[in-house]
């Protein structure tokens, strides 16, 4: 082989890379954790989902000692998780953006509930997502960011909002070692929320339907006091206290939020033009035919 094929070789490598680092994960593995044989997204001793080379969600055993014990596990409304985290803004030198991109929070959002909902009151979710912000031909960036509920409602800590290493990984080969959000030192991201509150610049409080199933206590929004209540409560921003329901889970109406949960995602996807009509046409099968 002469050089100027090695070379080739070489750039197609390299950009093979880049897109699979920084794919969203909307190929056969995301298909695979959403509509598989598994009908979830994994057992219940999962620890770590990974959504592509470098996108992670993972519990650890890491809530930082000298704090309370996280309100964990918790169900959270996979819904208002989007949007509450749609509502997160970041400054760059371009001035204020979202945080995550749209197609990003699709894929993440069903993970980070699942891992919200498996994690125990030591425990906080670690996040590392890598994609492209922006147009198709901007360079993929990762955020990084530590999450756990509390009485006030979710946390979000992050570390890195555009964090570029992957010129460096393709030159060395040699992966980055990513850093989480903190409770005890300051990050140097600066956040706006829609909805919630700032705790620090790098740290935000938004309110999410959730009920910890580890005791009947209600989660308030951050701007109101956790209270105590015969059945977990929940306000929203936009409407008054209301007693909240959730469904138990592996009952009849959780299995049938899931089933509706993951037919919108299947729709998403082939509207996309991410998956053909065929592959929609038999998950869509695979998934019906659980209720």
């Amino acid at each position: 082989m002469n050089k100027k094929l090695l070379r080739q070789a070489a750039v197609a490598m390299a950009l093979g890379s880049v897109l699979a680092a920084s794919m969203p994960a909307h190929s056969a593995g995301l298909l695979e954790g959403l509509f598989g044989n598994s009908g979830d997204l994994g057992p219940s001793t999962q620890r770590s989902w990974k959504l592509a080379q470098f996108t992670t969600v993972k519990l650890v055993e890491d809530k930082e000692s000298s704090t309370a014990n996280n309100r964990h596990p918790a169900q959270v409304d996979a819904s208002t998780l989007k949007s509450q985290l749609a509502g997160i803004q970041v400054s760059t030198r371009d001035g204020m953006e979202p945080l995550f991109a749209d197609d990003e929070l699709t894929e993440l959002v069903p993970v980070l509930s699942r891992a919200l909902s498996l994690a125990k009151p030591v425990d906080d979710v670690l996040l590392v997502t890598n994609a492209r912000r922006g147009s198709a031909m901007s360079a993929p960036k990762a955020v990084t960011a530590r999450l756990f509920v509390t009485a006030d409602g979710l946390n979000v800590v992050v570390r890195d909002t555009r964090f570029s290493f992957m010129g460096d990984y393709i030159n060395t080969r040699i992966e980055p070692k990513f850093e989480y959000g903190s409770r005890v030192q300051a990050g140097p991201a600066s956040l706006k929320v829609s909805t919630g509150a700032s705790k620090r610049g790098d740290w935000v409080v938004v309110p999410v339907v959730t009920v910890s199933t580890a005791s009947a206590s209600t989660v308030a929004t951050p701007a109101q006091p956790a209270r105590a209540a015969t059945a977990a409560t929940v306000s929203t921003p936009s409407q008054p206290a209301q007693p909240a329901v959730p469904a138990t889970p592996g009952s009849p109406a959780a299995i049938g939020d899931e089933i509706e949960q993951r037919l919108i995602t299947l729709k998403r996807l082939r509207d996309k033009n991410l998956i053909t009509e065929e592959e929609y046409q038999q998950k869509r099968r695979e998934v019906l035919q659980k209720l």
